[in-house]
């Protein structure tokens, strides 16, 4: 699972396999549902969504099959997700909502703060501003009870994409601060969307008019650079491409880099892409950039 974590997609896969083969003399169909499920998240991750999406569809067969009602619902969320990826919000939300109810019923905080999560991207998608507000609010909440901060600050970021949209800058600067703050003094990794939480906060600063956002933005570069350097040229396709946050990270570092803008310097890395930098925000109600300094 470390494995997956940090994108190393045809090792993790890999060790799947011959986990599920060592397994299956013992228990061969509760092994096929569990690293099923494990290799659909990797997929998922890397972005070939077609293969996520049939890899967990098998492992939602399975965990049926074998009446798993907690492993039914973490594979209903991950069809949730790679809805959520492939731009179908509606089915997202109709999913996350599903695997919600199941997390409940089986007592999983986990799977609810996983459902939460995704629930909160369904609704935000659909424009749905005070039900993703809640639904990222409660993920939190899980997650700062379970002290896992990597996974907290991800909801925290979810929060700040949230009042960016409803133009609510002064919430927004605050959570990105939050997200900022985190990012300086911490690695990314174990978060499930690290690549997100740069491009958040270099939204929240170019909304606010702050010449350092572009800062922001090549750290997200430089990362989605990082995770996808040991793929093939057709895994790097999909990686960069099917996943939308990556997607959003090209295009606009390519926008920004044709436009004549010089590229990071060799050897820069995404942590280092953020240092000193403080997220300044105005107490008036037009939040312009002025005034009171957040971050590091």
């Amino acid at each position: 699972m470390l494995s997956v974590g940090r994108e190393r997609f045809a090792e993790a896969e890999r060790c799947f396999e011959e986990a599920l083969a060592l397994a299956r003399p013992h228990d061969a169909r509760v092994a096929d549902a569990v690293f099923l499920a494990a290799a659909g998240r990797s997929a998922c991750r890397q972005g070939d969504l077609q293969r996520a999406r049939r890899l967990a569809r098998r492992a939602l067969a399975a965990s049926r099959a074998l009446g798993r009602r907690a492993d039914e619902g973490e594979a209903l969320r991950d069809l949730g997700t790679v809805a959520h990826h492939g731009d179908d919000a509606g089915r997202a939300l109709q999913l996350g909502n599903v695997a919600l109810r199941i997390a409940a019923e089986t007592g999983r905080p986990r799977g609810r703060r996983d459902a939460l999560v995704l629930v909160g991207h369904a609704n935000a998608a659909l424009g749905q501003s005070a039900a993703a507000a809640e639904a990222f609010q409660e993920a939190r909440a899980l997650d700062r009870a379970a002290g896992a901060a990597h996974l907290e600050i991800e909801a925290v970021a979810g929060l700040a994409r949230v009042a960016l949209a409803q133009g609510d800058l002064l919430r927004a600067a605050a959570h990105a601060s939050e997200v900022l703050d985190f990012l300086s003094r911490e690695t990314a990794e174990g978060a499930e969307d690290p690549v997100g939480l740069y491009l958040t906060v270099a939204r929240v600063l170019e909304a606010l008019g702050d010449v350092r956002a572009p800062r922001l933005l090549d750290a997200a570069y430089l990362l989605l650079e990082e995770r996808g350097a040991d793929l093939d040229e057709a895994e790097r396709r999909d990686f960069f491409r099917q996943l939308p946050v990556h997607r959003a990270v090209v295009a606009a570092w390519t926008a920004r880099h044709c436009a004549g803008v010089d590229a990071p310097a060799a050897g820069v890395t995404a942590s280092g892409a953020t240092a000193n930098v403080a997220i300044r925000y105005s107490a008036t109600s037009n939040g312009k950039p002025a005034g009171q300094t957040l971050g590091h």
